[in-house]
């Protein structure tokens, strides 16, 4: 088990691991085998403790890996391939930039278990250069050089940790500069995009036990509280708004018993809803 005592954390209960939807951990937490064959410790750094205690509710990908035991492989690798020839958005705001962060490190995530080192090194250079708009830029530019240089040699294994620490700097340096609006706009985006990319691979590959990692009501019920908090200017824009409007639809459909499964359905639901959180990203 990893260690869950860093402040509150908004964590479900699940079989067989305690799981949340937290940004970014739907695609991560499915690269788990990837990791133990690597033969890396599931546990969190001293480091990483210190930046989810910065982040208070929302865990680090690194402390959910065990959650999810299967995955669609290729269409890990399929939905991968699609990504990278996706065309460029012009970003014009804060607030545009902030949500595409969020999406690029969930992107980041599903590069890293489709094993794709070009979309993963596209990926990690769009962080820094959003993060650098954001004015949290100084001190990534050592640790997205290591991902890219660590994906070219196959070290998949030794990528995982950096990418949560990646996450937690840029989050971390933004809330450092007082920008909690760009922090919870890249939560939440983040959030969406790993929840549509987890149920498109749930509804290309049903399992009844996977669609569990989907019961979620909690975190949605976090989410809006960080959301609702952005300053009246930044609930103005559209990429606000479309989160905001995907989320309340969101949470009926995450909001599931413990005793009780997510259908096919629900996830395709599930899977629309989020997407158009984002606006099409």
């Amino acid at each position: 088990m990893y260690p869950m005592n860093v402040k509150k954390r908004i964590i479900p209960s699940l079989t067989p691991a305690c799981v949340a939807g937290a940004v970014f951990a739907l695609l991560h937490a499915a690269g788990a085998q990837e990791a133990k064959k690597a033969g890396h410790a599931q546990k969190l750094s001293a480091e990483e403790m210190k930046l989810a205690d910065a982040n208070t509710a929302v865990p680090l990908p690194g402390e959910i890996l065990n959650v999810l035991s299967q995955g669609s492989g290729a269409h890990w690798k399929k939905t991968a391939t699609a990504l990278q020839s996706a065309p460029a958005r012009k970003l014009e705001s804060d607030e545009a930039r902030s949500a595409r962060l969020g999406v690029c490190v969930a992107d980041a995530f599903l590069a890293l278990q489709a094993k794709n080192k070009d979309l993963l090194a596209v990926r990690s250079t769009e962080i820094l250069e959003l993060a650098r708009k954001l004015g949290a830029a100084a001190t990534l530019l050592e640790s997205g050089k290591k991902i890219a240089d660590l994906a070219a040699a196959g070290k998949w294994g030794e990528v995982s940790p950096l990418l949560d620490m990646l996450h937690g700097e840029t989050l971390k340096a933004m809330k450092d500069l007082g920008d909690e609006n760009s922090v919870a706009v890249a939560l939440v985006a983040g959030w969406l995009r790993g929840t549509e990319l987890f149920a498109d691979a749930l509804i290309a590959d049903y399992s009844e036990n996977a669609s569990k990692a989907l019961r979620q009501g909690a975190l949605v019920d976090y989410l809006q509280s960080r959301l609702n908090a952005v300053s009246a200017a930044g609930k103005g824009k559209p990429e606000v708004k479309a989160m905001l409007d995907a989320l309340g639809k969101l949470k009926p459909l995450v909001t599931v018993a413990q005793t009780a499964v997510v259908s096919k359905e629900t996830a395709t639901q599930i899977a629309a809803a989020a997407k158009a959180g984002l606006l099409g990203q």
